[in-house]
């Protein structure tokens, strides 16, 4: 008697995005969860590096897109994980280049075919979900780099973020939870842009925030539309 596969090996199967989501879902949610347990370093580099696998995942339907995934995503992986928790300027910022590179690459590829698609189906609704998300990282990883080139340009009611000198290899959680609380349109939050060019750019964040939701739904619903008229 032949085995029936395990249903969650064979949704992932099914789904090019489904892995991607999970592991962005763990990326937002496990670092609060960590630091209270003293693991926070630790769990922002583990969850990262998932992101990254799970993006390199995403295009492995295509061998030039899988290549180019890959170099970009092995350096991150590299200095994440075998270089140790406490990089320094240098090493910080070409992780954060990488990173963003193939953050930007790996929401491209997926809005590609997302907005392709000729039918609503759930890997359609999963990919959009997942290039939003992927947003969130594109600006923490954006406004990270704009704080090592110029200092103090967040900060907080205690202080500034000192992202050039504290141990965090890639996503900073605090800009990170900025960037989501900008992207949708909720405020600032306790983390406020301190320079001309933060200030500059949280508004272009906000504003690429905006106008990814008003183009995603509205190709929905022009694919609903689509199948209605099709179907009748």
């Amino acid at each position: 008697m032949s085995k029936r596969p395990v249903p969650v090996l064979e949704a992932l199967g099914r789904s090019r995005f489904l892995l991607l989501l999970i592991c962005l879902l763990l990326q937002f949610a496990i670092e609060p969860i960590l630091v209270e347990k003293g693991f926070a370093v630790f769990g922002r580099d583990l969850a990262f590096g998932a992101v990254l696998i799970a993006g390199v995942w995403s295009a492995s339907h295509h061998p030039r897109l899988l290549t180019l995934g890959l170099l970009l995503a092995t350096p991150v992986l590299f200095a994440t994980w075998v270089m140790g928790p406490a990089p320094g300027p240098t090493r910080r910022t070409l992780a954060l280049a990488f990173a963003l590179a193939f953050i930007v690459f790996t929401a491209a590829n997926m809005l590609v075919l997302v907005l392709r698609s000729k039918a609503i189906t759930t890997d359609t609704i999963l990919g959009g979900i997942c290039v939003y998300m992927l947003l969130g990282i594109t600006w923490a990883l954006t406004f990270s780099i704009l704080e090592i080139l110029e200092p103090q340009s967040f900060g907080t009611p205690a202080g500034p973020l000192n992202v050039a000198s504290a141990e965090r290899v890639v996503v900073v959680p605090e800009l990170l939870h900025y960037s989501v609380f900008v992207l949708t349109s909720m405020g600032p939050g306790y983390v406020q842009p301190l320079t001309p060019v933060a200030r500059a750019w949280t508004g272009i964040a906000a504003i690429t925030g905006q106008l990814y939701l008003a183009v995603f739904i509205a190709r929905l619903v022009g694919m609903h539309a689509s199948q209605l008229h099709r179907d009748g």
